[in-house]
């Protein structure tokens, strides 16, 4: 992992034991891509793991929160609210308006056929909604549940358990534990993979400067490589002086000799691009997007 960039870019020399010089360069390139192309497939799959934990631990986030209408209704229903253990009756919970408070005083008895009356007990209440109880035959409940929806009143999904919120609690306390651990592992990974990467990035960048001053200035190779950090906002100016500098080596060709006729013209054979620079020279970004 490297600790410090700057340090890396100022000592860098190629890594003979990983990048064997006695390769092609075709085989330097394609042993650093695989490099990077592993690693970010690692990385995608250890991300993608994370992210469906995350999710699910939102998941479980977003219904301790809300209204009544769609937060987990599990701590407000009591065991003497509800019939339990019948063949034909079974306690709906519904989330009223408290806008409709009367209407559904007024109505839930005849939404349907086969509702007990005067079974409805308000259990639960907040700034939206409150929390009724209603008992009707099992029978009857998918109709009922229409007649409500119909009514604005919501039949929540719920079925009674003694163990309900204890199990809730711990499926909570472990899910948020293994989102920590794998992001911890995330993190990690994500340290160290980025100086695999990075070192694999300024080798691949080195043997493009290699290629390109080869290509430009022909052989034998008589050429030296070098990074420059400029202070902040200094990035043209750098350009200039280097530009002034060697703005000789404009004119030569590809056979590395020079024509002096030409001398000092940023123009070519076969180049005529305003971008183009006497020198070799490619730009390292070294920006990281932070995300929280």
């Amino acid at each position: 992992m490297i600790e410090n960039i700057d340090n890396y870019l100022k000592t860098f020399q190629w890594n003979t034991m990983k990048y064997r010089t006695d390769k092609s360069l075709v085989e330097l390139a394609e042993i650093l891509n695989n490099e990077v192309v592993s690693i970010d497939n690692l990385m995608k799959t250890k991300l993608s793991n994370y992210s469906v934990v995350k999710g699910n631990l939102q998941g479980i986030q977003r219904r301790e929160i809300g209204n009544l209408a769609s937060r987990n209704i599990v701590p407000y229903v009591k065991k003497e609210h509800v019939v339990l253990d019948s063949e034909y009756l079974e306690t709906l919970i519904v989330a009223v308006p408290k806008v409709l408070y009367r209407e559904w005083q007024n109505k839930y008895e005849t939404l349907t056929q086969m509702v007990v009356p005067r079974s409805s007990q308000k259990i639960a209440e907040d700034e939206e909604y409150g929390l009724f109880t209603v008992t009707l035959f099992k029978r009857i409940v998918e109709d009922f549940t229409n007649k409500c929806r119909e009514e604005r009143f919501i039949v929540r999904d719920f079925k009674y358990s003694e163990d309900a919120l204890a199990e809730q609690r711990r499926e909570l306390e472990e899910v948020d534990a293994s989102e920590k651990e794998l992001w911890a592992t995330l993190l990690r990974l994500a340290k160290t993979n980025f100086g695999e990467v990075f070192q694999a990035w300024t080798h691949l960048k080195s043997l493009r400067v290699f290629v390109e001053s080869v290509l430009r200035y022909g052989l034998p190779p008589d050429f030296v490589g070098i990074s420059i950090k400029p202070k902040p906002k200094q990035d043209k100016k750098i350009i200039d002086i280097l530009t002034s500098h060697y703005g000789y080596l404009g004119s030569r060709g590809a056979s590395g000799h020079s024509n002096e006729d030409n001398a000092g013209d940023d123009v070519i054979a076969g180049y005529n691009d305003k971008d183009y620079k006497p020198f070799v020279f490619f730009t390292l970004r070294l920006e990281v997007e932070r995300q929280q």
